[in-house]
């Protein structure tokens, strides 16, 4: 593998060299550009951290560290690169097993049908786990976390609690000694309270998210190693808070930062998410043709076997935006192209909220019976699964699909049914007075496909803001 990035290291290339995967010329050369570039010996990619902890240190008994030494000679500057080169050819056991822990850590876990850490200060039980470092079993846990985002949040809370329960605790183990650095173990427990924000986050307790965030800033700051990708995903972390608070305008400052400090790092990927979730927060903000644009972006900077679900979920959210801003046809041959139905196939939520999303593109290209169909079924599947709400939404687009049929009994049926769904919910005032006055509507039959629109329109806006007041006639 060559480098080909000069101005800093990318995540892919300290793999390698951890690995063993660089040829003895390419590590010099990557070991050469660290020596010069301390903000790039401060990024936490896999493995970064022990090399620069190394190039950071002493060689040898009163060796000093390669910065410190004098670069004036050649023979000066290949003595320091030299030793470099050695010490970080020393790192990549270390790593290697530290990874290997954590593979095997990982994959215990997951063949358990629940979860358990119940082991002597916090490491899994079993024998053939006590051997474990701890840094590894930080690592373990995390991963744990990350893959649990999109389907268990409360399971993913669970592993980020266990990772800083472990982390606290790091080094005080006998194969911790002489392991792991100060900065180090700081930054381990920076990464964990930040992953155990958002799972807070994903959880709704938003007040204990930023309390963590909070905290996590300063300390970082003050005892790690000053690591911009730890505090580059902390900003990331307090964005997706800030979407879900609807603080819009910070959430987009916020990530518009990211976006350009992971580009700025050669993390294309990362950028990519960025963009992702920038475009989701875009569509919070009514900006639908932004969020599409870029979704698009950012769908096209990730890649999809490193974060499989996070490209799921970004095409999911394209599709979205373009069904919000009418463009049913593109949105139709997105959806032939893109995979989401396999994708979701054994996710029965997200494969329901698939077919409702094509419900509206059949609508929307006045493919009626289509839509009926989409939509009776995406009811029914909601309804087996006790989600009530959702429900409630569909019927409304039923609504409409059946007033452009001119059914105006079915129409009726369903403004009914949503009606004593929202009564059942006990949803705010504003919300049920909306739904009443568009079941009153059909009841009279005066009711539109353009008032059911209207409707729909303001129930989505009031969840983004709670203190929106339904006026009827106004879109």
């Amino acid at each position: 593998m060559k480098i080909v990035n000069q101005n800093h290291v990318t995540r892919a290339e300290i793999e390698q060299a951890f690995c063993g995967g660089l040829e003895t010329v390419e590590l010099r050369r990557l070991v050469s550009h660290l020596i010069h570039c301390p903000s790039c010996r401060r990024l936490d990619r896999p493995g970064l951290t022990w090399l620069a902890a190394t190039l950071d240190a002493p060689f040898g008994a009163g060796e000093p560290p390669p910065e410190a030494l004098d670069p004036s000679t050649d023979a000066a500057y290949d003595q320091a690169l030299d030793r470099a080169l050695s010490a970080a050819k020393r790192q990549i056991p270390v790593r290697l097993e530290e990874k290997e822990w954590q593979q095997r850590l990982v994959a215990a876990e997951q063949g358990r049908s629940t979860f358990r850490l119940d082991g002597p200060e916090g490491i899994w039980a079993g024998d053939e786990n006590l051997g474990a470092p701890s840094g590894a079993v930080v690592e373990a846990l995390l991963t744990l976390s990350h893959e649990m985002r999109y389907r268990d949040p409360e399971g993913m809370r669970d592993f980020a609690l266990s990772a800083v329960f472990v982390v606290k605790r790091m080094g005080k183990r006998e194969q911790d000694q002489g392991r792991y650095t100060q900065p180090q173990i700081v930054d381990l427990q920076v990464r964990a309270l930040g992953e155990l924000a958002n799972a807070y986050r994903l959880t709704d307790d938003f007040e204990e998210a930023d309390s963590l965030l909070a905290g996590a800033f300063p300390y970082l700051a003050e005892a790690g190693s000053g690591d911009a990708m730890i505090e580059i995903r902390l900003l990331d972390i307090l964005a997706s808070l800030r979407t879900d608070q609807r603080q819009l305008g910070e959430a987009l400052d916020l990530l518009d930062e990211v976006h350009e400090r992971y580009l700025e790092m050669g993390e294309t990927h990362l950028a990519g998410r960025a963009l992702i979730s920038r475009g989701i927060a875009s569509a919070y903000a009514d900006l639908h043709r932004e969020a599409a644009s870029l979704l698009q972006r950012g769908l096209a900077l990730i890649d999809p076997e490193r974060d499989p679900k996070l490209a799921t979920h970004g095409q999911y959210y394209f599709l979205s935006s373009l069904v919000l801003c009418d463009k049913f046809q593109e949105a139709r041959q997105t959806l032939l192209t893109s995979g989401l139905g396999q994708a979701f196939a054994s996710d029965t939520l997200n494969l329901l909220k698939l077919k409702w999303l094509e419900g509206k593109i059949y609508a929307g290209l006045r493919k009626h019976q289509q839509a009926e169909e989409r939509l009776s079924e995406a009811k029914a599947g909601m309804l087996s699964l006790g989600r009530g709400y959702e429900a409630a939404m569909v019927s409304l687009e039923l609504i409409a699909v059946y007033l452009r049929q001119r059914k105006a009994d079915a129409a009726e049926t369903q403004a009914e049914e949503a009606l004593e769904a929202f009564r059942h919910l006990k949803v705010g005032y504003e919300a049920f007075k909306a739904v009443l006055y568009l079941r009153e509507a059909c009841r009279i039959k005066v009711a539109s496909a353009a008032m059911v629109e209207t409707v729909l329109r303001f129930l989505q806006k009031l969840e983004r803001d709670p203190a929106v007041l339904f006026v009827p006639g106004l879109g």
